[in-house]
């Protein structure tokens, strides 16, 4: 009930049977928002925890489903694909190219093609767009260091410059985040890609080429960025030096 005092405002008392609680009215108040506090802090924990789900990317999805569907591959500079029978022939680019017109057209045409008798991108126009990154690549993102790179983005090399290969490099989808090697400076990465000759913990059998998974090894400077790379990671002797670097597919949501 209401009590008044002269010459004060009117005090709330609220009696519960067997208590003598009183509540003011900056109380009343505290008691009042207090719930609404809680309620507030218990949505934004909700968002937090929701943000922390991070999305698996697109390439990364894209590629391991052409990997559950393949029946087939073989490695070939002519892509040459027919899903509803699980045959995947392609090159290294050739996958990647595959992948981005399933699922990013527009990233793909933001890709420089060097060889117009290829009417694609290569491996070293993929390195191109990474290392020299413009506005108009609005879909990529360049990764220069190796701490940086994680499932998704992709790692490309340029030919090794006393290589008589007649390939302008190599490029794949890496699956997993970078470990240390027991190599100086080495650092391993599981991935994914087309190749002729198999890395180190290959999916493909002795003579198989074309889609599988394996791990490279990529040879960092004192500033954890890309020099050079083992073709088999941990594993072989010889390191190439040469230019290496990461790119990233940008997601958009409408």
């Amino acid at each position: 009930m209401l009590q008044y005092s002269v010459g004060l405002k009117p005090t709330l008392y609220c009696k519960p049977p067997g208590s003598n609680l009183q509540v003011t009215p900056m109380n009343l108040k505290k008691t009042l928002l207090f719930p609404l506090f809680a309620a507030a802090i218990a949505s934004l924990s909700a968002i937090n925890v929701a943000s922390s789900k991070v999305e698996p990317p697109a390439l990364l999805d894209e590629a391991e489903r052409q990997l559950s569907l393949m029946k087939t591959s073989v490695y070939q500079h002519q892509t040459d694909v027919d899903e509803t029978v699980g045959r995947f022939n392609y090159d290294c680019s050739g996958f990647i190219d595959y992948a981005l017109q399933k699922i990013d057209p527009e990233a793909y045409a933001q890709l420089p093609i060097s060889k117009p008798h290829s009417k694609r991108p290569l491996a070293q126009d993929f390195y191109t767009l990474f290392s020299h990154p413009t506005s108009k690549a609005s879909h990529w993102t360049q990764i220069s260091k190796v701490g940086n790179v994680r499932a998704g983005d992709i790692v490309v090399w340029l030919r090794p410059p006393d290589s008589d290969s007649n390939n302008t490099g190599h490029v794949m989808v890496i699956t997993g985040q970078p470990t240390a090697s027991s190599q100086s400076n080495e650092f391993l990465i599981p991935v994914i890609d087309s190749t002729s000759s198999p890395h180190a913990q290959d999916s493909r059998h002795r003579g198989q080429t074309g889609l599988g998974t394996g791990v490279i090894g990529v040879i960092v400077d004192s500033q954890d960025k890309p020099i050079a790379f083992r073709w088999r990671g941990g594993e072989s002797k010889s390191i190439e030096k040469t230019s290496v670097t990461f790119g990233r597919l940008r997601r958009f949501r409408g």
